[in-house]
């Protein structure tokens, strides 16, 4: 899944994505990146994660549960495995 996402990423400029999408390219203020740079496997991968555990994170503070959110999300890879 993450590796068709990453490919659908891939396009040359902001016309080419309206182009497929016909809609216009909004950059959020969440770790964004530069502009025309790639995005990489392990980042395709930590937003992923972030959408989905997003989710969890919201029904859990809207069931009043108390979220820490100060750490942020790491990414660890596990070692000699592919």
């Amino acid at each position: 899944m993450c590796s068709v996402f990453m490919q659908l990423l891939t396009l040359e400029n902001e016309e080419e994505y309206f182009e497929v999408t016909q809609r216009r390219l909004q950059v959020g203020d969440c770790a964004p990146g530069r502009i025309g740079e790639r995005i990489t496997g392990q980042e395709v991968l930590r937003r992923c994660a972030t959408v989905v555990m997003g989710e969890s994170v919201r029904r859990d503070e809207r069931e009043g549960r108390s979220i820490d959110r100060s750490l942020g999300l790491e990414v660890e890879w596990p070692v000699g495995r592919r």
